[in-house]
């Protein structure tokens, strides 16, 4: 499993990554989830309190020899792996 982390305006996005399963969690809450097997996913969540407040999360998922996570928040690229 892969898993990356950041911080934004005190928050923890999470996003993990296993073969047949991907996760966004927002500061310890799951936001959303895919099951299955994919080339491509895309991911998408919401801050809920706090700094930030409502700026809506967008994860892209997607590689095939290696996976790739870009993270936007508020449609502004805030991590790339």
């Amino acid at each position: 499993m892969k898993i990356w982390r950041l911080t934004y305006k005190g928050h923890t996005v999470e996003v993990a990554n296993s073969v047949f399963r991907e996760k966004l969690i927002v500061d310890g809450m799951l936001q959303d989830e895919h099951a299955g097997l994919g080339f491509s996913t895309r991911l998408l969540g919401k801050i809920k309190s706090g700094d930030g407040i409502g700026e809506e999360i967008k994860v892209s998922l997607g590689g095939f020899w290696s996976v790739g996570c870009i993270v936007f928040i508020d449609n502004t690229e805030v991590f790339r792996s």
